[in-house]
């Protein structure tokens, strides 16, 4: 069976764990509109997560038949964990520019690895 993990990719990422922070703050530029609302930043804290907060999220994942073998890896996972830790919705986050985005769920994959990690 073919490794789906780039070694690459993990490698980096635990590197990046390693200076991980329990909040983050992204300032869009330019400011991000969406449903008639400018957000200028939006801020994730993610230590007030809680495993309940965990497994809500893999619950919602599974009604959708959508599943995270490892949730650090995982975008779906990723995007309702960010979405949980900002109060704003996974519909709106899913809606960002791609730099954006993917500097958002990189911030809770480091997150998330490092609590794995230790």
């Amino acid at each position: 069976m073919e490794n789906i993990v780039n070694q690459q990719e993990f490698e980096a990422a635990q590197a990046e764990s390693a200076t991980a922070k329990p909040s983050y703050t992204h300032m869009f530029s330019p400011p991000f509109q969406y449903g008639g609302k400018t957000y200028e930043k939006a801020a994730f804290d993610f230590a007030k997560l809680k495993g309940k907060d965990y497994l809500s999220i893999q619950d919602e994942m599974r009604a959708n038949n959508k599943y995270a073998i490892t949730p650090s890896l995982s975008s779906d996972f990723l995007v309702l964990m960010c979405a949980k830790a900002s109060g704003i919705g996974d519909d709106i986050l899913s809606e960002l520019p791609i730099a954006d985005f993917s500097q958002i769920i990189t911030k809770a994959r480091s997150f998330l690895l490092k609590t794995e990690l230790g």
